[in-house]
């Protein structure tokens, strides 16, 4: 009876610790590959992503919602490709032809388009992310001033007064309500909603209630925060023909051949330098 003899070559401590050795340091070490980690990170991102659109259903407030699941396949997306690259590096350490290799190969293939697929979803929700039912446009306000009908108070656009603010006698008025001939509208009634016209202005109607009959000529300022760009206008830019760059973060407003009011992108000294010079022209 013929017995097989042949045995496999014992192994040594030394191959067992070549075996345990990466091809490559960039797969990571021994036990902790980066490939299989970084793996995780997508799709524990695209999970929460669905759970946060699950959840912007019946949330009160879903836009939080729908802009964090947004956000969540970015990181998702990102992620995905690093791991990818990470598992480029292991796929190209194994033999061609091994069923291995076609096993690695398909794996990848598949990974890739579930980014695809992703990637489209993340560009689908990008144009639609800032859309909205309903769209509020403030292009003003009107003066409630029906109650002062009858009151012997000369109304139009407001209640009318003199340039130190006296709408008659023993009254003086001031806020969005005021309208007040300027120098800078030529003489003409203005009226302005913004609170730091009503701050000064009420300081002046004081001033002049108790005696001091200074007109009231401050130049008319507001601004306003968009995203990064803080913009800040002085004078009266409504009564513009025509803007022209001075510099790149100032736009001059121009009725005629006289500035009338100056607009400033993230330039706050600017925008005070050209408020005092329109006080000047403007005393």
């Amino acid at each position: 009876m013929d017995t097989d003899t042949r045995r496999d070559p014992p192994v040594t401590t030394g191959a067992l610790q070549a075996a345990k050795r990466p091809v490559t340091p960039v797969a990571g070490p021994y036990g902790h590959p980066f490939h299989p980690m970084l793996v995780t990170v997508p799709i524990g991102a695209w999970v929460a992503s669905i759970v946060f659109d699950l959840a912007s259903r019946w949330a009160g407030e879903p836009e939080v919602f729908v802009k964090a699941s947004f956000w969540l396949i970015g990181v998702g997306i990102v992620a995905a490709v690093v791991a990818a690259l990470f598992g480029l590096l292991d796929l190209l350490a194994i033999p061609r032809g091994t069923p291995a290799f076609k096993t690695g190969l398909t794996h990848m293939a598949l990974n890739l388009t579930v980014v695809v697929l992703y990637a489209v979803s993340f560009a689908l929700r990008r144009d639609h992310l800032d859309e909205a039912d309903v769209t509020v446009a403030a292009l003003g306000a009107i003066p409630n001033i029906e109650w002062l009908e009858g009151s012997g108070l000369t109304l139009q656009r407001g209640v009318v007064c003199d340039e130190h603010l006296q709408a008659a006698e023993h009254v003086w008025c001031a806020g969005d309500v005021a309208a007040w001939p300027h120098p800078l509208a030529d003489g003409e009634l203005i009226r302005i909603e913004h609170w730091t016209n009503a701050a000064e202005q009420g300081a002046a109607a004081a001033r002049n209630l108790l005696g001091d009959r200074t007109p009231y000529e401050a130049v008319p300022y507001f601004w306003s925060d968009q995203y990064d760009v803080k913009i800040q206008a002085a004078g009266l830019p409504q009564r513009a023909e025509r803007f022209e760059y001075a510099e790149p973060d100032v736009a001059l407003a121009y009725r005629g051949d006289r500035v009338v009011a100056a607009v400033t992108f993230n330039a706050p000294r600017k925008l005070m330098q050209h408020r005092r010079q329109l006080a000047m022209v403007a005393a």
